[in-house]
């Protein structure tokens, strides 16, 4: 737990001052005060040491006090746990003035609050700033609890107490004043005192129970600060249940709970990666050093896994890098590609462009095994409709022309069935996309008329963005669709535009999808470019 200190120059300056308050005091008036007078946000004092102070009593819990003679008025020096408790003893009366010089343990023994009802303490007690540490009073019948009990007219300031612990007192009484400081003022003044009680131990037991009751009441933050203080077991057997349920929120605080020298975090960024469940992945991460994510990137790297590569760059703060490898393995596949075609008799002379048997072709389609989509090319001036045929592992067996019917259900029902030129559907399948990142899907041209439209969901996630943009001026998006999830409500990108002045000019554009805040799991859907030709 850390404390807020002020400067040393107001501490001391504020200590030398201490003094005056006193005698100052009588010119204030009565300032009354009761049991929730104890004030932990005030300024704290410079500790006031008097010169040639001998600060071994402090040592050796000698009861004799040494005094402190300041313009016609003693201080008894307090400094340590003898001399604190007999303030209000023998000749350490409760009207005397008393000024804490060290700090103070408290041994087990319960507590005395300092006055009574009888004898209520009447002088000045300043804490010095030093710290009084332990104070424990458990009588379940007690009716007066705290470190000063009843004080009248009196000066109590400048005290921290600090893991004391009075829960358990005066559970039988009927009538009880409580104050950690001072129980009962009568005209009495406590200001500027600090009081930090003892955190209670928790059992497995406790544990197990309550972050059961946060998971269900949907507490986030109460879920992490409990799930810290489970057992390894128990913290397997949890993040195992969050796994399996896919509950990413509560995956992540939880994770964050886990010492850095965690075994799980190792277990279950295996279990991710093998799975590849991105989004879970990305999270432990977070957890890890450069060594351990320079591992993961080359492991990445040697099963050319292209999702967990990009996301481990970027974590590594080394995005550029794999801009390039990037760019350079979408040139090899493109090659690749292209090569792949002319064997099949497809000839590619770009991307917008395809022949097949000498005829320019108007719908290009290429389907993976899992059946999502590959690539899909149209071509308004084409006149002959090809899709690729692959085997099932996705090695291309031959081409074949696109039936009406097949053509029907790729492209919806329309007004006009007979006529599907000039209509391009982008189609989305991911499983995640990371947090923060933009996915690029396609370039293109785009006309006065033209109608764009957006049908596209995540089943979880936050933000999801949609949006066209100039090359190289990613940071200024046209038709932008940017919604956040509501609660009860899907996380859906649905909207229409049409191309045309004077908000947009005609171009070519690059198509994004962004997960601006969090990540996305299972985003699906398409982009649908309708030329205005093909009303």
């Amino acid at each position: 737990m850390s404390f807020k200190k002020t400067s040393k120059a107001i501490r001391l300056l504020t200590g030398m001052l201490t003094l005056c308050i006193i005698f100052s005091a009588a010119f204030v008036g009565i300032y009354s005060t009761a049991a929730a007078a104890d004030v932990p946000n005030s300024i704290n004092t410079e500790k006031f040491v008097p010169p040639m102070f001998d600060n071994s009593q402090a040592a050796d819990n000698s009861l004799e006090m040494e005094t402190l003679e300041f313009k016609g008025t003693s201080y008894y020096l307090v400094c340590n746990e003898a001399q604190l408790r007999a303030i209000g003893t023998g000749k350490y009366g409760m009207n005397l003035n008393y000024m804490q010089q060290a700090d103070i343990s408290l041994s087990a023994g319960d507590w005395v609050p300092i006055g009574t009802w009888d004898a209520p303490f009447t002088g000045t007690y300043n804490g010095n700033g030093f710290e009084i540490t332990g104070l424990t009073m458990t009588d379940p019948d007690a009716e007066i609890i705290g470190l000063f009990g009843v004080a009248k007219k009196a000066h109590i300031y400048n005290i921290t107490l600090r893991d004391y612990d009075i829960a358990s007192a005066g559970k039988n009484a009927a009538n009880k004043s409580v104050g950690a400081v001072l129980a009962i003022g009568q005209g009495s003044r406590s200001y500027d005192n600090f009081v930090y009680p003892k955190e209670a131990a928790v059992s497995i037991k406790d544990n197990s129970s309550e972050i059961e009751r946060y998971y269900k009441a949907d507490s986030l933050p109460l879920f992490e600060i409990t799930f810290s203080r489970l057992d390894e077991n128990a913290q397997r057997t949890w993040l195992e249940k969050l796994y399996a349920e896919s509950d990413f929120a509560f995956f992540s605080v939880a994770v964050r709970g886990l010492g850095s020298n965690s075994p799980l975090l190792a277990d279950f960024a295996e279990k991710a990666y093998t799975d590849e469940e991105m989004a879970f992945f990305s999270t432990l991460t977070d957890c890890m050093d450069k060594a351990e994510l320079e591992l993961w990137l080359d492991r990445a790297l040697e099963d050319g896994n292209w999702a967990f590569q990009s996301m481990l760059f970027d974590k590594l703060n080394r995005s550029e890098e794999f801009d390039e490898l990037e760019e350079k393995q979408q040139k090899e596949w493109a090659e690749a590609q292209m090569a792949e075609y002319e064997k099949a008799g497809v000839t590619m002379v770009d991307e917008k462009t395809y022949y097949y048997q000498g005829q320019l072709v108007n719908i290009f389609l290429d389907i993976r095994k899992e059946g999502s989509f590959y690539t899909l090319n149209m071509n308004p001036k084409g006149t002959v409709n090809i899709k690729i045929v692959r085997d099932a592992k996705n090695k291309i067996t031959g081409v074949s022309y696109m039936t009406e019917a097949e053509v029907i259900e790729l492209l919806g029902d329309m007004d006009d069935p007979d006529d599907k030129t000039g209509v391009a559907i982008i189609p989305v399948d991911f499983k995640t996309v990371a947090a923060g990142e933009t996915i690029f899907l396609g370039e293109y041209t785009l006309s006065d008329g033209d109608e764009i439209l957006y049908d596209i969901s995540a089943k979880t996630g936050n933000r999801m963005k949609v949006f066209f943009a100039k090359d190289n001026q990613e940071d200024v998006a046209y038709w932008s669709v940017n919604n956040l999830r509501q609660p009860g409500e899907p996380l859906e990108c649905i909207a229409d535009f049409t191309v045309g002045p004077p908000a947009t000019k005609p171009g070519t554009y690059k198509l994004y999808l962004q997960a601006p805040d969090g990540t996305l799991g299972t985003v699906r859907g398409s982009v649908s470019i309708v030329s205005a030709d093909a009303f």
